[in-house]
C-alpha cells in the first residue's frame, strides 16, 4: 500500500497488498492478496479493485512482465493484465472458502498472459 495514494478508509484499512499466483480449479491464476485491518465495505472494495487493476495493466512492478523468469531451460514472461479477457473477483465471487478476519482474504484474478 506504499504507492496507493489516497488519504481514505482503504488505505486505513488496507494493511498490505502482494501480488501472487496459485492454481485455482486447474487454471494458473494472479492473485491479489490483502492484510486488512478491518473489513472492507462495497465502496472500498471497489476502489481497492480498481487500484488493483491498474497496477495490473501498467505492468504490475514497473516492467515485472518485461523481465523473464526461468524455469529450467526455458523462459517465460508472466503478465497480469490482458485486455477484453480480464476479471478481477474476490476469493468469496470465484467460489473459495471465506476466510476468517485473522487470515488473508484473497481477490483473484485470471491470469493476463502466459507466454515465451
Amino acid at each position: 500500500m506504499e504507492y496507493y495514494n489516497k488519504a481514505n478508509t482503504v488505505n486505513a484499512k488496507v494493511q498490505k497488498l502482494s501480488f501472487d499466483v496459485e492454481v485455482i480449479d486447474n487454471q494458473l491464476m494472479g492473485v491479489a492478496k490483502l492484510e486488512l485491518n478491518a473489513p472492507l465495505n462495497q465502496f472500498e472494495l471497489d476502489d481497492i479493485k480498481d487500484y488493483i487493476e491498474g497496477q495490473c495493466s501498467d505492468g504490475w512492478g514497473e516492467g515485472f512482465e518485461q523481465r523473464e523468469i526461468k524455469c529450467g531451460e526455458k523462459e517465460f514472461y508472466v503478465s497480469f493484465w490482458q485486455p477484453g479477457d480480464w476479471e478481477l473477483k474476490t476469493g468469496e465471487e470465484i467460489g473459495l472458502e471465506t476466510f476468517e478476519p485473522a487470515e488473508e482474504p484473497k481477490m483473484g484474478m485470471n491470469m493476463g498472459g502466459m507466454y515465451q
